[in-house]
């Protein structure tokens, strides 16, 4: 229960905010995931879990900034989200996403997501572009496009993938007025609107990139799967970049579109980077230009995100090719040491049990029949973990099961 004393020290707590936007969420289901380990995200992670993770990814969000500022100038940045298992990447990686898509600036940005652990194929070689270029079509154009994708997702989920990023790029590199479009009419009238004009977009996209054959090859594919993403057009539309990514050419390709569709920068987030999946981003840093002469005017601004185990990023750093391009971003190392437990005041446990507490004063219904103290759970909590090393999951779960009934 709330003290006089209690409730300074909790209004003195850095990011402490109020839990009054909770009333949108599941909260049993979030208790049981952070009890369970689980990683949540979006304004939850924001209102719920410890400070320290925002500061962890300032350095990133600043350098998303500057490239929205900047435009398109070939900016490169590598951040290396490291830390043993239990201190927190992932969850980190969901609030730099939900950062990111937060985000508001003066020109558009994609962002790429890709769990390496979900998606082991593309850790090696001719496999990781094209996971990239299908992990654009699935998430969302920052900026203006963002509230038109989230317009879209809400009428229909399962265009996502064929309608965010797809026909933003195909409508920009054909002309097509598609963002006036998507602001007035619906996903249906949308739609109709690019199938029914899809011969005069395959004729646009032909007269006025013909000059360019493995262009317009992904141009071609990429129309013919946003309009109709059969399984059948989608096994198309994967030779193709398959294709493309064996002759080392498809990175290239893909970065032109997006840059001739306005997108100044691409942030591409990769959680369990193994060594091998390095030597696959070579190419990306170091993009091969067409001998086709394609503009290789100022490149799209590339920002890197790896999430690895500490001892990839020691092999990493002793090859100094590769660190001369991967270990050369100012404050590009971020270090996670788990919650901090201390004798006393001001720690992770105080955060943990203090925002517990707030969030059942809202929901009494799952607080424990028998209370006890807020300073007896902390003091047991202190005991319990003062002598080891603790993960996140470990200390919510002990928390949880001392103020709840779950």
């Amino acid at each position: 229960m709330w003290t006089d004393k209690n409730c300074r020290r909790a209004k003195k707590k850095e990011g402490y905010r109020s839990m009054e936007a909770t009333q949108k969420f599941d909260v049993r289901r979030i208790l049981e995931a952070l009890k369970t380990g689980q990683p949540i995200g979006g304004e939850a992670g924001s209102l719920l879990l410890s400070p320290r993770y925002k500061r962890a990814i300032a350095p990133i969000i600043k350098s998303v900034h500057e490239a929205q500022q900047n435009g398109p100038v070939g900016m490169r940045e590598v951040f290396w989200v490291s830390g043993q298992p239990g201190n927190g990447k992932t969850q980190t990686l969901r609030q730099l996403i939900h950062e990111i898509r937060s985000r508001q600036g003066s020109s558009k940005f994609a962002f790429v997501f890709i769990d390496l652990d979900q998606k082991p194929e593309a850790r090696n070689g001719d496999s990781l572009t094209p996971t990239i270029v299908r992990s654009t079509l699935s998430s969302k154009v920052v900026d203006e496009v963002e509230r038109i994708s989230s317009k879209i997702n809400e009428a229909n989920p399962t265009t996502d993938e064929s309608l965010s990023v797809g026909i933003d790029v195909i409508a920009e590199l054909a002309q097509v007025p598609a963002l006036n479009l998507f602001l007035k009419h619906s996903v249906p009238r949308i739609m109709q609107f690019f199938r029914s004009r899809e011969i005069f977009i395959k004729n646009t996209l032909r007269k006025k990139w013909g000059n360019y054959p493995e262009l317009l090859e992904l141009l071609s594919s990429w129309l013919k799967y946003t309009l109709k993403p059969t399984p059948k057009l989608s096994e198309d539309f994967d030779s193709t970049l398959k294709e493309l990514a064996s002759h080392g050419v498809l990175f290239t390709l893909y970065e032109f579109a997006l840059r001739k569709a306005q997108f100044t920068s691409l942030v591409l987030i990769l959680d369990e980077v193994e060594n091998v999946t390095i030597d696959s981003l070579k190419p990306i840093w170091d993009p091969r230009w067409h001998p086709n002469e394609i503009e290789a005017s100022q490149g799209m601004n590339l920002i890197f995100v790896l999430s690895a185990q500490d001892q990839v990023m020691e092999e990493v750093s002793n090859d100094a090719a590769l660190y001369r391009r991967f270990f050369n971003t100012q404050n590009g190392n971020i270090q996670l040491l788990g919650p901090e437990v201390r004798d006393h005041g001001n720690d992770d446990i105080e955060h943990i049990v203090f925002t517990l507490d707030k969030l059942l004063s809202e929901y009494p219904e799952y607080r424990k029949k028998t209370e006890t103290a807020l300073e007896d759970v902390i003091i047991e909590l202190r005991s319990e973990f003062r002598n080891r090393s603790a993960t996140w999951q470990e200390l919510w779960r002990a928390a949880i099961e001392k103020m709840t009934d779950l």
